[in-house]
C-alpha cells in the first residue's frame, strides 16, 4: 500500500521531513511482519525450541505434531503454508493475520486457566522474579520444574519481544497419567490399542478445558474443534496428557505473543473496514491530524485479544461477586424477617400491658420480670 502511494499526485505535496517519518514507519512496520512471518511459517520458535533440548522425545515430539498439525491446517485453508503470492514480497496481510487472531483466540479460550494470573506481589519491574504465579481459587497451588520451564520460554519470548507479559499464562492441565512402560510382547499385528487409557485420556482432556463456558464464536471455531479431534488421537498409548498439553499450550502462548505485535489496529480510526493491508504503522514525528485535539496512538499489544479479555474477566467476576453479596444479603433479610418467633420469644415479648390491664411494676419485680 505504501509503494503505491508513492504513485499518487499527491505525494508531492508532502514535505521532506514527514516523507522521511513515513519511510522509516514503513520500514519498522515491515521489519514487523516479516519477524511475524518467520515464526508463523513453521509455527517454529527459538525460544520453545532450546527449551526442549534436554527434555525426553515424548516431550518433543508432542510439540513437533502440534507444529505439523497447525501447518497442515492452514494449508488446506489456504492450499499452501506459507501463502504463494504472485509477486515477492510479504505473504501475510491484515485480513490473515485477523484470521489467526480468532482462530488462536478460541483455543487460547479453551484451554487457559482464567483463574491463575502473575503474583502482584512481586516486583514487576524484575523480570527474573516474574517466575510466580497464583491461583485465586486454588491455596494450594504450585508449580513444578516444567512449569518453571515453560515459563522461562515465556520470559524469554516478552523479553525478546520487549512486550508485556499475557496476563493469564498459564493453562487448563489434566492429571497426569503416564505412558506405560513398553511391553517385551509383540504381536505380528502390532501393538494393540488400549481403549481404556484413550477413554480416560479423552475424557482428561475435556475436563481440563473451557469448553462450558466459551461462547457460541469460539466454540464453533473450525481450529478449536480441529484442535479437540487431534488432541484425542495424538498418540494416547505413549503420550502424558498433561505433558502433551503443557507443549501444546507453549506454542499458543507464543503465536498470542508474537501476532500481537501487527495484530491490532492504531485505536480510533473512523474508517478500517476489511482492508488487507496493515493498519498499525508508529506515529512517531509525525504531523498531528485534524482537529488537533483528537491525537491518536500507536497500536499496543495490550489492546489485543489477552488483554482484552482478561480485563472483560475481571469486570465479570466483580459483577458476579457483587450480585452473590446483594443475593445472600437479601436472603439474610428475607430470613430475619420471615422467621417465626420461639415460644419464648414470644413470652419475652408481652408488653406491660396486657389487654388493657396495666400490670404493676412492683409485680414485675416480684416475679422477677425486671
Amino acid at each position: 500500500m505504501y509503494e503505491r502511494m508513492e504513485h499518487l499526485q499527491e505525494s508531492e505535496d508532502i514535505s521532506l521531513p514527514t516523507k522521511a517519518h513515513l519511510d522509516c514507519a514503513h520500514l519498522e512496520l515491515r521489519a514487523r511482519i516479516h519477524e511475524v512471518e518467520g515464526a508463523l511459517s513453521t509455527f517454529y520458535f527459538d525460544d520453545a525450541h532450546f527449551s526442549q533440548e534436554d527434555m525426553s522425545p515424548t516431550v518433543r515430539g508432542a510439540s513437533d505434531r502440534f507444529r505439523k498439525f497447525l501447518k497442515q491446517y492452514y494449508e488446506k485453508e489456504y492450499q499452501s503454508w506459507p501463502i504463494k503470492r504472485g509477486q515477492p514480497g510479504v505473504w501475510l496481510d491484515r485480513t490473515i493475520v485477523n484470521r489467526l487472531q480468532q482462530d488462536f483466540a478460541a483455543l487460547y479460550e479453551y484451554i487457559v486457566d482464567r483463574n491463575v494470573i502473575w503474583n502482584d506481589d512481586i516486583d514487576i519491574g524484575d523480570r527474573s522474579k516474574r517466575y510466580l504465579l497464583k491461583s485465586v481459587t486454588n491455596r494450594n497451588f504450585g508449580l513444578d520444574a516444567e512449569d518453571f520451564r515453560m515459563l522461562g520460554v515465556f520470559q524469554n519470548l516478552d523479553c525478546r519481544l520487549n512486550t508485556s507479559d499475557i496476563p493469564h499464562p498459564y493453562p487448563l492441565l489434566p492429571l497426569s497419567i503416564p505412558a506405560p512402560a513398553p511391553s517385551k510382547k509383540l504381536t505380528f499385528r502390532g501393538k494393540k490399542p488400549d481403549k481404556v487409557r484413550e477413554s480416560c485420556i479423552a475424557h482428561a482432556y475435556a475436563e481440563a478445558s473451557n469448553a462450558f463456558q466459551l461462547s457460541r464464536n469460539y466454540a464453533e471455531n473450525d481450529l478449536a474443534k480441529a484442535f479437540i479431534r487431534f488432541e484425542e488421537a495424538d498418540q494416547p498409548s505413549e503420550v502424558d496428557p498433561r505433558e502433551a498439553r503443557r507443549e501444546r499450550w507453549i506454542i499458543v502462548y507464543c503465536v498470542m505473543q508474537t501476532i500481537a505485535g501487527i495484530s491490532v489496529d492504531v485505536p480510533h480510526l473512523s474508517f478500517k473496514g476489511d482492508v488487507s493491508y496493515f493498519l498499525n504503522a508508529r506515529l512517531a514525528g509525525l504531523p498531528p491530524w485534524s482537529p488537533t485535539d483528537k491525537i491518536f496512538m500507536d497500536a499496543s499489544c495490550e489492546q489485543s485479544h489477552c488483554w482484552t479479555t482478561a480485563e472483560m474477566w475481571a469486570s465479570n467476576n466483580y459483577d458476579s461477586l457483587s450480585s452473590l453479596n446483594r443475593s445472600n444479603s437479601d436472603a439474610n433479610t428475607e430470613r430475619l424477617e420471615s422467621r417465626p418467633l420461639s415460644p419464648e420469644s414470644q413470652s419475652s415479648s408481652l408488653s406491660f400491658f396486657d389487654s388493657g390491664n396495666p400490670t404493676p411494676i412492683g409485680l414485675l419485680e416480684a416475679k422477677g420480670g425486671l
